[in-house]
């Protein structure tokens, strides 16, 4: 089995993300009945958030409200009960207090620290891209996946926390996935559907005295595997630059077709259950040991078309296939460059 097989994983960031819980915040308790409605209840970077304040046994619009941001009064009247305000950036912590005064009340005040946490995945796809391919490799059915949580997470006085030395609470489809939670369980290792569609993620970060820093969610999403077949000239090799698209014009006496099965599984290659049936004019044509090349000829004079079909699967897995049909000219002149 070709060695390069052991080369095919790429590492994806995440372009699948969606925007999730990505700061924590403070609360002080009381008093009463007091308490806060924060919107939006997770905000993000720099983002403007509001705090309302509620109360089921004072009158709030009869008390005076003194605001202050990190220190600094930042708004004050009577019934001033809401309270906006622009979170930081990443690691930035903002302390929000407000002193409360009501007629015939002793004097009420609470705090919230305000920091701004973020994290981001990195999700290696464990399947198979032919040699110099600039792009990612995709995750398919049933291929393993491995998600790594890289966390951007503070403590108070703003020093970046080792993801090591967090808790990590990974859900599935909105189910808990105690086994791959615990401390310093920031990579998670799953099996891809098997059908193509997306599945959901999600995973809570919280610190070794239990507090919630970053809660986000993300989305996998599995997609069918591709067969692309390029031209193996005798003197230049593997034409990776151009693949062969419909139609190929034979110029030569003699050529070589190879297949490359992009992103099927490394796993299922290495294992030979990945099968290449070609076929001319709908008769079944030799292939190279491995499957994947077939060699064309044609006769001095022969000109016309063929039409060959490439059928790659998987035969321990349906959902695993790709199909890839060519239209072959006979007797196209053109240079050995394909000029």
């Amino acid at each position: 089995m070709n060695k390069r097989f052991s080369f095919g994983i790429f590492f994806l960031l995440l372009t699948f993300i969606l925007p999730g819980k990505v700061l924590a915040f403070y609360e002080s308790a009381g008093p009463g009945d007091l308490r806060a409605n924060v919107y939006p209840a997770n905000p993000g970077i720099n983002q403007k958030t509001s705090i309302n304040l509620a109360s089921y046994l004072i009158n709030l619009d009869s008390c005076t409200f003194v605001w202050k941001e990190d220190g600094a009064t930042s708004q004050e009247g009577i019934g001033q009960k809401s309270f906006s305000f622009t979170t930081g950036k990443l690691g930035q912590t903002i302390s929000i207090t407000t002193a409360i005064n009501c007629p015939d009340k002793n004097p009420m005040e609470k705090n919230w620290l305000f920091q701004t946490n973020d994290v981001e995945f990195l999700i290696p796809a464990n399947t198979y891209v032919a040699p110099f391919y600039k792009g990612n490799s995709r995750i398919s059915s049933n291929s393993s996946v491995k998600i790594v949580a890289m966390p951007q997470v503070f403590n108070a006085t703003s020093e970046l926390i080792p993801a090591t030395n967090l808790i990590y609470r990974w859900t599935k489809n909105g189910k808990e996935m105690p086994i791959s939670s615990g401390y310093g369980k920031n990579a998670l290792s799953v099996q891809a559907s098997e059908i193509p569609g997306t599945t959901n993620y999600s995973v809570a970060i919280t610190t070794l005295s239990g507090e919630t820093k970053v809660t986000k969610d993300f989305q996998i999403r599995t997609e069918n595997p591709q067969v692309i077949i390029y031209e193996n000239k005798p003197l230049l090799g593997l034409q990776y630059q151009k693949g062969q698209n419909k139609i190929f014009n034979l110029a030569e006496k003699e050529t070589t077709l190879t297949a490359e099965p992009f992103f099927f599984s490394n796993s299922d290659l290495v294992n030979n259950v990945i099968t290449f049936n070609w076929s001319m004019n709908n008769k079944k044509i030799n292939s190279s040991p491995d499957g994947r090349s077939i060699t064309i000829r044609q006769t001095d004079g022969q000109t016309g078309e063929a039409t060959i079909e490439l059928g790659v699967t998987n035969t321990t897995n349906v959902f695993s296939t790709a199909k890839k049909i060519l239209t072959i000219n006979f007797g196209q002149k053109t240079s050995l460059f394909g000029f």
